[in-house]
């Protein structure tokens, strides 16, 4: 977890999550880190290869103009110029500056409490790694997130199983209602191609009765009209000679049972062309 290494700072990772606080590593130019070390003003050693300096000891001016982000109105990333050096917010601690205030040395005290806590707990786990497995079980009152972390992975790995398990029940389950929906679907064709049978049969059903009831008043072809209502059926001479009596005894009958009864007979063009033969039968024997 990074922290700020210059003296009095208080700032570290945990404390300034979620705000514009970032934190910068030491250059690896030799006089540059000279410098920062200088501006850090730490009493004790400094382990520049894991130190860290917040941007809080920094100015704006120390950091590089990013044109990219600005010109497409994004945030933009921060970066030291290569000569940048901490100049803000840095404490006189030592004996050539100002004398240091009672609540800088207590701060100041604190931080080095925090350092030799922490070494002391760097060197008891270095201490239990060399251990023999029975001696590594003992428990000093040094844990650490690393000790923790096989429990949680465990924890993890039951999660795991256990969305695994729902997962190929599911799955199990999906396969089962696919199989019932194919089979309903099979169903539902059968009884589909049932009720159409079913239906033709009762049709055909249906157009027997008729026909049985109206063959002893009408043909053949005034029976198909009556049902199919066509406009222009093929009749036979049968229809036609029944027509034609019946015309030659009355044509006002014949008219009113043809259009106001809504019976069908032949049409009149197998009158014209009747009447038209007759005319030239009788025009050849009076000749």
């Amino acid at each position: 977890m990074p922290n700020c290494c210059v003296a009095v700072c208080e700032n570290y990772n945990q404390k300034t999550k979620g705000s514009n606080v970032i934190y910068h590593s030491f250059p690896k130019h030799s006089t540059l880190r000279s410098k920062w070390i200088h501006a850090c003003k730490r009493e004790d050693k400094v382990n520049v290869e894991n130190a860290t300096v917040c941007s809080a000891h920094f100015l704006k001016d120390d950091y590089e103009r990013d044109l990219k982000a600005e010109l497409l109105n994004i945030p933009s990333k921060r970066r030291l110029k290569p000569d940048a050096v901490p100049s803000l917010n840095l404490a006189p601690l030592r004996s050539s500056d100002v004398p240091c205030t009672s609540e800088i040395v207590e701060k100041m005290h604190d931080r080095t409490i925090r350092y030799t806590q922490r070494e002391d707990r760097k060197r008891a786990l270095n201490r239990l790694s060399h251990l023999s497995p029975k001696k590594n079980k003992i428990d000093i009152g040094t844990e650490t997130e690393p000790i923790s972390e096989p429990s949680l992975e465990v924890k993890l790995a039951k999660k795991l199983d256990l969305a695994n398990a729902k997962i190929d029940h599911l799955k199990r389950e999906i396969f089962t209602l696919k199989r019932k929906n194919k089979l309903l679907h099979l169903a539902l064709t059968e009884k589909n191609q049932k009720l159409k049978l079913l239906e033709s049969k009762k049709h055909e059903e249906v157009n027997e009765k008729i026909n049985n009831i109206l063959k002893k008043i009408f043909t053949k072809t005034q029976i198909d009209c009556l049902i199919t209502q066509k406009m222009k059926p093929h009749w036979t001479k049968e229809d036609i000679a029944k027509a034609l009596t019946l015309r030659s005894l009355s044509k006002k009958c014949y008219m009113y049972m043809r259009k106001s009864l809504g019976i069908p007979f032949t049409c009149t063009f197998y009158f014209k062309e009747m009447g038209f033969f007759i005319f030239s039968l009788l025009s050849r024997s009076t000749a």
